[in-house]
């Protein structure tokens, strides 16, 4: 389904908690409220009916970090039996545990945060000293068939802006693509201490990933540039997400987004248009009931940036 300026409403972003093991500085919440309220498995089945009725060909699971849920392997396989391609974003720590179980549930991709190679800058970005479980989770990962992981870096000026072409190092060396992303704000929290501080704008690095690139690619979503290097003794693949004040990356938005407590939501920094279900849910309301919801919702949609 079309949204009003012509954008395929084509992947589901469904967030199945906000719980979470660490407490990462940067952490927007998917753009959702607080709230303790949760999906039940039967009610995230029935969301991921409603949303493929409505055009929706694949889907990312996240949170929080959908690792804590218990029932997080069924969660994965109700995606599976309706969606083609199924993906999961997690800070990796319970990987060593879980990675094998999930690709046996027919989890096709992961994007991992790998902020930081240094445990003292890990803990002062999440809050706790994860970095050995996380590096023993993206080793789990590769041996139990993963062959396409991603691994998310945020980029903080005063944290980890100095270790760029280590984590690409790093990328190369687990043969992982290696996502660099921009620090994402509100409009209303541009000015803001903690934004004005540590936004580092990865423009400049960009422009020497474009001088040592043999090849340029694109992501679907959001026309994201991929870089291909093979310089400096590496064979990588470097992805750059730069939301901020960008047109581009809002008028190549494929996303439509559930909360983790059933909350339709068009974009991830408004909560304009963002339509309840989880009563609805709760009692047992058809699944036309849902679609047409999601269908509203999509008509809402507004590129942040425009």
């Amino acid at each position: 389904m079309f949204d009003r300026y012509g954008r395929e409403a084509s992947s589901l972003r469904i967030a199945v908690t906000q719980r979470c093991n660490q407490n990462c500085i940067y952490c927007h919440n998917e753009g959702q409220e607080r709230t303790s309220k949760e999906m039940t498995l039967g009610q995230i089945r029935r969301i991921l009916r409603a949303a493929a009725a409505i055009g929706a060909k694949k889907v990312k699971i996240t949170g929080g970090e959908p690792l804590v849920r218990n029932d997080i392997v069924d969660i994965v396989a109700s995606c599976t039996d309706i969606f083609r391609e199924v993906s999961l974003t997690t800070n990796g720590v319970g990987l060593d545990k879980l990675a094998r179980p999930l690709r046996e549930a027919g989890l096709a991709r992961m994007n991992i945060s790998m902020d930081t190679l240094y445990p003292e800058t890990y803990e002062r970005l999440t809050g706790q000293d994860h970095l050995p479980r996380l590096l023993k989770g993206i080793d789990a990962a590769t041996d139990a068939g993963f062959h396409s992981l991603k691994l998310n870096s945020v980029v903080l000026k005063g944290f980890n802006h100095t270790e760029l072409e280590d984590l690409i190092a790093f990328s190369a060396e687990k043969n992982a693509m290696l996502q660099l992303i921009e620090l994402t704000s509100k409009r209303e929290d541009i000015n803001s201490p903690f934004y004005k501080t540590h936004h580092y704008d990865l423009g400049p690095f960009e422009k020497t990933l474009g001088d040592w690139t043999s090849e340029v690619r694109a992501n679907e979503i959001h026309n994201r540039k991929r870089y291909v290097l093979r310089v400096n003794g590496w064979n990588a693949v470097v992805e750059v997400v730069r939301p901020m004040s960008n047109r581009d990356f809002c008028a190549n938005c494929t996303r439509i987004r559930v909360t983790s407590d059933g909350r339709i939501k068009p974009c991830l920094l408004t909560n304009t248009g963002e339509i309840e279900t989880l009563d609805l849910l709760e009692a047992g309301e058809d699944e036309e009931t849902l679609q047409a919801l999601f269908a509203k919702a999509i008509l809402s949609r507004k590129p942040y940036w425009d």
